[in-house]
């Protein structure tokens, strides 16, 4: 049996016994596990590489690859986390992209964990339907569950006042002087 196998063995082990039980009631290997395994049938003879695609300071774009010991690539993963999105992404949106990067590199040479999930099939658990209200005549709404917001009409209240008119809760005011230049 190559290395390779002992490993996905070990960590298909692993997945039934240290498995993190996902919504669904799937199990999932965490990639610190995943990389365990791999270090330990491979040493140091098999690298793991992380490069930085994209990070714009609203999303982090992490490649990974996974290289034998003549430095050719085996295996590969790629991850997008958008910054700010979720409570990690608030921090550390960039570790986050490389350890999903590296589990997907990981999966891609059989490392997976139980499965092999794309980000669209992870979110579709998130996004379920949720209730949504709608305001249909917000004349029916009572009061008490209101606001209202003031707006003063300024020329109108302009226009009164150079009127000669009081209006409550106005003043002139003297603003700065100003020089205009026309150019003829």
């Amino acid at each position: 049996m190559s290395e390779l196998q002992k490993a996905m063995a070990e960590v298909n082990d692993l997945n039934r016994t240290h498995g993190v039980t996902q919504r669904g009631g799937k199990k999932y290997t965490e990639v610190f596990v995943r990389v365990e395994a791999f270090r330990k049938a491979f040493g140091t003879d098999h690298g793991i590489n992380t490069e930085i695609l994209t990070d714009d300071g609203k999303r982090v774009v992490v490649k990974a690859s996974i290289t034998n010991n003549a430095g050719m690539v085996v295996g590969s993963g790629m991850a997008e986390e958008i910054r700010g999105q979720g409570n990690v992404n608030k921090t550390s949106a960039l570790e986050n992209a490389e350890t999903s990067a590296i589990g997907r590199a990981l999966a891609s040479i059989g490392l997976h964990g139980g499965t092999y999930a794309s980000l669209n099939e992870i979110d579709a658990v998130r996004t379920k339907p949720r209730k949504k209200v709608v305001v249909v005549d917000p004349h029916d709404i009572p009061s008490q569950l209101t606001t209202v917001t003031v707006k003063p009409d300024m020329a109108a209240i302009k226009k009164q006042m150079d009127a000669g008119e009081l209006v409550p809760g106005c003043e002139y005011q003297m603003g700065s002087a100003s020089v205009t230049v026309r150019i003829k």
